[in-house]
């Protein structure tokens, strides 16, 4: 190729060099083999003939790219018709005022030379063929003309693509690619572009047209969106172009539309376990992103389990557990064995998410649900007593497991069990029931084996006196849940689960306490599946047992399984459903009057009061909730449901702040409530309260009123929409709750309220003669009250009524006269220490409450009663002491120890409980004092604590009460508390010592003539506060019993054994000994929680059983055991805010 000079970037190349081979091959061939012409001569020669030679190219378009190229193929035939060989050629291309030439082989045998044209810009190009033969030279004819255009893609760009987009979104001609040929020019044919996302997205499902051609060098994308959410590249590529990567962008989720399980739901799990384990719920947009939900949409996510397209909810979940979209969903439990059932997850306004179906297997007997009850566990030894032991198999969801074989044995021969062979087989409800009867005292231990499983109980006959608690009090309940109950419901449920005739109580926050027949409520520990909220009660499935009903954010009823035992709870519907809606009461009352108990409920939104009622359909299955519209300003605690007569339906009444009016609501057979009409008050009231007052069966409304009316008004409810006219009871205080009841057995019911006005007081309003009400009495408590029920605990016809507050709950036992005592006041207030001893010389023991500056003793009097003598002590700032006869005349001396100065004082009774103080000097301010006789000598010797010197000083006695020191006794570090006991059956005095800060106790022993020696150290728990020492196991030496701060009592036997711990309440202050029941076993009673007397009932053997919460009293700090009437048993005093008396009581 000859390149003539020029700027222009068209050139030629002798190009198909294999076909001018073959070419000039196949001319030497024809000359090889055939002679040519003679030569002409020269007035024959001929000459190039330009009509019948020819200039052709192969394409007249041709692109500006390498790989594209038109071939020009000039023919050259002289004037005889032969084709010329050896002919020159020149190519000359012309194009505007520009040209190029080019020299081009000569021709070939056959006349002809081929070249190939290329261009690398846009240029319209006419071709003309110069041809010199025989020294002529001419033009041919034909003159071609070729175009050169852009050539295909070889270089992409994105002209155009998004900063950021929401997944979905269309993103209409926001993504354009550029396209240059191979030499920069723009692509003007219509070559393809294709978009793809880059490998490596985040984001996913690009979709729309997502290939389109090019126009004017540009692919303009009409339509794309792209579905995933993440982070985004795209990518462009076209034939013979490598494809170009964009820029990252983000692509964001759009609403929230839908939830779904992004984990799969087993294909099978046993009833009652964990079906929910390790399951990711995910909230997505429209495309399937995962979102957290915005609060204005998704607050609540609610999971049901969905038989036969029933869908029953099972647990709610904040939507706050999302994370980046995602919750691990809790373990829920699904408990009916069943197929095909679905987990259906729902919150407001999103599409469900719905798994797949699984099924639910019945399973093998559980430990956690089956269960071995002995109904009574605690009886009098008779004849006649009969424990009932029932044995309940069931699965982890609660189902029964049926004809399952049963082996009962009993650890005493002594008593007789029917079947004697204890074997059996379960029931259809999976129960294998036995009795149990004794006629002699006898604790027996009965166990059971079935289905794998072995369980055991205990059932103790008793002595006919002793089948009671110690002291008439209640175990605390719901202390921690109360907050203020002083304007709700009682926190206590009072109902006969087990159908004992012995009420069982359900506390607010669904714990079961189980009434063991003389008003002792033992709490059920093995109810794991306990519910809470408000609590209703009635035989929903028909079968003549209580069920419970919880309404919350889920209403649910726990079903009883006949014997006070309850099924898991099975929920009904979700209460709350809006954000900002709450349940506020509910209810179990036959609404429609068909004789079956339905279930209502109020739910309180934000502008707006609605009672729900589900109707009974039988056997607990219900409709769905029917909902009737309340007034929006009626108060939430302002709503009642008072059931009619027989056949009748019920009747709701409510009040509407400002307004004095009653309004009543009738319902009807549908469950729905329509306005029945109003009644005029004379004052605003308050809210509404239900009791059946008059004694017809039915419940009556009482209204009471805000601060400053002082009176309740009666409405009674004959039915049918109708209410009595109004009767004004006048209380004398503001009313809180109120408990309605026979209080002293004369026939008319009695009613019992707390006010609200400081001091908060227990008022008894009684009914008089005439059917109308007594002035109100106030009876005292120990106790600030919150709330107050009533109900017979105890079995003897006689209501007892049961006032809660913050201390715990306080039953005030019924007299049988209609007055209540749980404790006895002494007289004596602001106690620190308690002492007694004889201050008269009657032989009987008195008692007396010191500290600070002064004290005060009771005095016992030839009449029996008790007189008050004080006892000044002035800048003593007193914090210990004890009685004793420190001179030998025969009366009590009082020694005490305070921290106004290091000495101890020796409080000499002249007479009758006159004092002269003297006082003997120390080396450091004393904590602790104990008194006994160390020496022999039948003088009482004084053992005083020092903690600053971790020392004990022991101060002689002469017998006269003078005091001269005598040893030292180094001890621990921080000693707490001290005291004397016998404690290795010799009959001298040894000394006990604890300590706070190792949790240790130090056991000195004395040699008789009051040398001390350290026998032994024993770690007894976190911090002791207090001790005592006594014989609790019989063996004649005595037990160390220490209370510790962590809530324990350890008990160090005398004889050596290991430590026996119990647990108790938290912060005990004081611990003493005493037989509160008169079974002959020393109990322990411990001042715990600032609040409470604890008791620890003693066993033979020197055991004790579980702890029970006894006398909730306010500040109680010391504890003092004392048979304060002579009759034997021991009474326990109390001192707090003031010195309480707490007596054992026998009840049957």
């Amino acid at each position: 190729m000859v390149e003539h000079a020029s700027p222009r970037a068209l050139w030629l190349s002798q190009g198909w060099r294999m076909a001018g081979a073959l070419s000039l091959l196949l001319a030497f061939s024809v000359a090889g083999c055939k002679q040519g012409p003679a030569p002409s001569t020269p007035e024959m020669a001929p000459v190039v003939d330009v009509e019948r030679s020819t200039f052709t190219v192969s394409r007249t378009e041709v692109m500006t790219d390498p790989s594209d190229f038109s071939v020009g193929v000039v023919r050259i035939v002289d004037s005889n018709g032969e084709t010329v060989m050896g002919a020159e050629v020149t190519i000359v291309g012309r194009f505007g005022s520009d040209e190029q030439s080019f020299d081009v082989r000569p021709t070939d045998e056959s006349g002809q030379t081929a070249f190939s044209m290329v261009a690398q810009e846009l240029l319209t190009v006419t071709l003309e063929a110069h041809v010199r033969w025989r020294d002529a030279s001419v033009v041919l004819d034909q003159k071609p003309v070729l175009r050169f255009v852009a050539g295909p893609p070889r270089t992409l760009a994105f002209k155009s693509h998004p900063f950021s987009t929401v997944a979905g979104a269309t993103l209409e001609g926001l993504v354009s690619v550029s396209a240059v040929d191979a030499f920069n020019h723009p692509v003007t044919r219509p070559f393809r572009v294709t978009l793809a996302l880059a490998p490596g997205s985040e984001a996913n499902r690009l979709e729309g047209q997502l290939t389109v051609p090019l126009a004017k060098g540009e692919a303009v994308f009409p339509y794309l969106r792209i579905l995933g959410a993440g982070s985004a590249t795209l990518v462009a590529s076209a034939m013979g172009a490598p494809a170009v990567t964009g820029n990252a962008f983000t692509v964001y989720s759009s609403l929230e539309s839908a939830l779904r399980f992004d984990t799969p739901v087993p294909a099978s799990v046993p009833a009652g376990a964990p079906l929910t384990s390790g399951i990711t719920l995910a909230l997505t947009d429209d495309y399937g992103n995962p979102r957290n939900p915005s609060p204005s949409s998704c607050w609540r996510v609610e999971l049901s389990v969905e038989r036969k397209g029933k869908r029953s909810p099972l647990a709610a979940f904040s939507s706050t557990r999302f994370d980046k979209g995602f919750m691990t969903l809790p373990p829920v439990r699904v408990f009916r064995p069943e197929e095909d059932v679905r987990l259906v997850a729902h919150c407001q306004g999103l599409q469900d998410a719905v798994s797949t179906p699984f099924t639910v297997l019945a399973g093998p007997p559980d430990a956690a649900a089956s269960s071995l009850r002995a109904t009574p566990e605690r009886l009098v030894a008779s004849e006649k007593a009969q424990a009932l032991l029932r044995v309940q198999l069931l699965d982890a969801g609660g189902n029964p497991v049926v004809d399952a074989p049963v082996q009962l044995s009993v650890s005493d021969a002594g008593a007789v069990l029917v079947p004697a062979s204890g074997a059996g087989r379960t029931d259809g409800r999976g129960v294998f029931s036995a009795t149990l009867t004794s006629t002699q005292p006898r604790e027996v231990r009965v166990s059971a084996t079935a289905g794998g499983l072995a369980m055991d109980t205990k059932v103790s006959f008793v002595p006919a006196c002793s089948a009671t608690i110690a002291l008439p009090m209640l175990p605390v309940v719901g202390a921690d849940i109360l907050g203020d109950p002083r304007f709700t419901n009682s926190p206590l449920l009072p109902v006969d689960l087990d159908r004992d005739g012995h009420p069982d109580v359900v506390s607010t926050d669904g714990r079961i306490y189980d009434n063991a027949g003389d008003g002792t409520l033992v709490l059920r520990e093995t109810d794991s599946e306990r519910v809470s909220g408000l609590l209703a009660v009635g035989d929903l499935d028909g079968d003549g047992a209580p069920d419970l009903l919880s309404a919350g954010d889920i209403v649910a009823v726990r079903f009883n399984r006949g014997d006070g035992s309850l099924f898991p709870p099975q929920p009904l519907v979700w209460g709350a459903e809006a954000v900002g809606e709450s349940v506020k009461r509910a209810w179990v009352v036959d609404v429609n009057g068909d004789g079956l108990l339905d279930v209502a409920y109020t739910v309180r939104g934000m502008y707006r009061l609605t009672l729900h009622v589900l109707l009974n359909q039988g056997g607990g299955v219900f409709a769905p909730d029917v909902r009737s519209p309340l007034m929006a300003d009626a108060d939430d605690d302002a709503v009642v449901l008072v059931p009619g007569g027989p056949g009748e339906g019920a009747d709701a009444a409510l009040v509407v702040h400002p307004q004095s009016m009653i309004h009543v609501f009738q319902a009807g057979v549908d469950g729905r409530f329509v306005n029945a009409g109003t009644m005029a008050l004379r004052d605003m009231p308050r809210g509404l309260l239900q009791a059946d007052v008059d004694g017809d069966g039915r419940d009556d409304v009482l209204v009471r009123y805000y601060g400053g009316v002082r009176k309740l008004t009666l409405l009674g409810h004959p039915g049918q929409g109708r209410f009595a006219d109004p009767v004004d009871v006048s209380t004398d205080a503001d009313v809180g709750t109120v408990a309605v009841a026979d209080v002293d057995g004369d026939g008319g019911r009695d009613i019992a309220l707390i006010s609200t006005d400081p001091p908060y007081r227990l008022v008894l309003v009684r009914r008089d003669v005439a059917g109308g009400f007594r002035p109100g009495e106030q009876l005292r408590l120990s106790v600030d009250p919150a709330s107050v029920s009533a109900e017979d605990l105890t079995g003897d016809g006689r209501p007892e009524l049961l006032v809660s507050s913050k201390a715990g709950v306080l039953p005030l036992l019924n007299q049988g006269d209609g007055t209540f005592s749980s404790s006895r006041p002494t007289g004596i207030s602001g106690a620190v220490f308690l002492v007694r001893g004889d201050f008269n010389g009657d032989k009987v023991v008195d008692v007396g409450g010191m500290g600070g500056g002064s004290g005060s003793l009771l005095i016992s009097q030839p009449d029996g009663t008790r007189a008050v003598r004080s006892v000044p002590m002035p800048g003593l700032n007193a914090v210990a002491g004890v009685g004793a006869d420190m001179d030998r005349d025969g009366l009590s001396d009082l020694v005490i120890v305070g921290t106004s100065a290091p000495k101890v004082y020796v409080m000499r009774n002249e007479s009758g409980g006159t004092f002269t103080q003297r006082e003997f000097a120390l080396s450091a301010i004393p904590g602790a004092v104990a008194v006994g006789d160390l020496d022999g000598d039948d003088a009482s010797d004084v053992a005083v604590l020092l903690p600053s010197l971790s020392q004990v000083h022991l101060l002689h006695n002469d017998g006269t009460g003078t005091l001269t020191p005598w040893r030292v006794v180094p001890v621990g570090p921080a000693s707490r508390a001290l005291a004397l006991a016998e404690l290795d059956g010799d009959g001298h005095l040894d000394l006990v010592v604890a300590h706070s800060v190792d949790g240790s106790v130090w056991r000195f022993l004395n040699d008789g003539s009051g040398r001390l020696t350290l026998q032994t150290k024993a770690t007894v728990g976190k911090t002791p506060m207090a001790l005592a020492a006594g014989d609790v196991d019989g063996d004649g030496l005595a037990e160390v019993v220490v209370a510790n701060q962590e809530g324990t009592v350890g008990v160090l036997p005398g004889s050596g054994g290991p430590l026996r711990t119990y647990p108790v309440g938290r912060s005990p202050t004081d611990v003493v000994l005493g037989d509160f029941n008169g079974d002959g076993h020393p109990d322990i009673a411990v001042a715990e929680d600032n609040w409470r007397v604890g008791l620890l009932p003693g066993q033979e053997g020197g055991g004790f059983s579980r702890h029970q919460g006894q006398a909730a009293l306010l500040f109680v700090h010391a504890l003092q055991a004392q048979d304060w009437d002579g009759d034997g048993r021991m009474e326990l005093l109390a001192a707090g805010g003031s010195v309480e008396l707490l007596t054992s009581t026998c009840v049957r």
